[in-house]
């Protein structure tokens, strides 16, 4: 939901900023490299992180994060992590590729208490930082431009929103897999009902 109002393009979503693919490479490497399962959800938060460090990097154009620059990077990083999973499946095993493809297909079946601990320290700031930008994002609704020109600062904005949007990300992937279609389509179900207010339509999605 951040991502679509920050990037104001409907089909905006964690898969398609290339966050959610470098979680499932990272994941889909160490179980190549034959580590505990216990560490994939280590090895896929540090594949999300790379991905969006690597796609803020892209995007920079003079020294500001380029929002359509930001939307290609994100293919980019795409593309190329499609790619590495594509590597990694035809390097693995009949038992490990097959253990890939279910860990990727996502699953909430290891939603045990311990696991909800674990993922409420992410949870918690990458939703306060969202939340502290709701008002904010609502002005980019009418352009960045416009949204500078009310007092809002656009770079700290950008950074800010991308960074928390991967850091829950990368989070949900590297506990429950990739679950592609979530982030895509829960927004819009939510805005149908809730509206358009960030204010109201971020904690409504994120419920």
């Amino acid at each position: 939901a951040a991502l679509q109002a920050l990037l104001k393009n409907p089909l905006a979503d964690p898969f398609l900023l290339g966050t959610s693919g470098g979680a499932a490479a990272g994941a889909a490497t160490a179980a190549l490299l034959g580590a505990s399962p216990l560490v994939s959800p280590a090895a896929a938060f540090v594949g999300a992180a790379a991905a969006s460090v690597g796609v803020a990097a892209l995007a920079r154009r003079g020294g500001r994060l380029d929002l359509q620059r930001l939307l290609l990077a994100g293919l980019i990083a795409n593309a190329f992590f499609s790619a590495m999973l594509l590597l990694v499946f035809s390097a693995a095993s009949g038992e490990a590729a097959r253990s890939m493809l279910f860990w990727m297909m996502g699953s909430l079946a290891d939603a045990t208490p311990s696991r909800i601990a674990a993922l409420l320290p992410y949870a918690v700031l990458g939703g306060a930082a969202l939340l502290g930008f709701a008002s904010r994002l609502n002005l980019f609704a009418v352009g960045e431009e416009n949204a500078a020109a009310l007092g809002v600062n656009t770079e700290a904005a950008k950074r800010i929103v991308f960074l928390a949007a991967s850091l829950l990300t990368g989070a949900a992937v590297a506990f429950a897999g990739v679950i592609g279609f979530v982030g895509l389509l829960v927004p819009h179900a939510v805005r149908s009902v809730a509206g358009n207010d960030q204010r109201t339509l971020l904690p409504a999605s994120a419920l």
